[in-house]
């Protein structure tokens, strides 16, 4: 953890570590559990979405990134 203070000192930007649920995010951890489970793209909610209901159920949400390469590389996600 001192490193990436230090890291963040010689680079002057503020460091914050995330919150969720009132609990510090361990990062680390999560970059863990994520590639564990197949990484990134296997593991959104978009690519999930994408994969159960079609690529018209992501339509004006705010993500930013591209629809996934390899759609059978998702979960099926129940639809409501």
């Amino acid at each position: 953890m001192d490193t990436l203070l230090d890291l963040h000192k010689s680079l002057a930007t503020k460091f914050v570590v995330p919150i969720m649920g009132g609990k510090a995010l361990d990062l680390h951890r999560l970059f863990v559990e994520v590639t564990a489970r197949g990484g990134l793209e296997k593991n959104s909610i978009y690519n999930r979405l994408i994969r159960s209901n079609g690529i018209d159920s992501v339509k004006g949400l705010p993500d930013g990134t591209p629809p996934p390469s390899n759609l059978d590389a998702t979960q099926n996600v129940p639809r409501p």
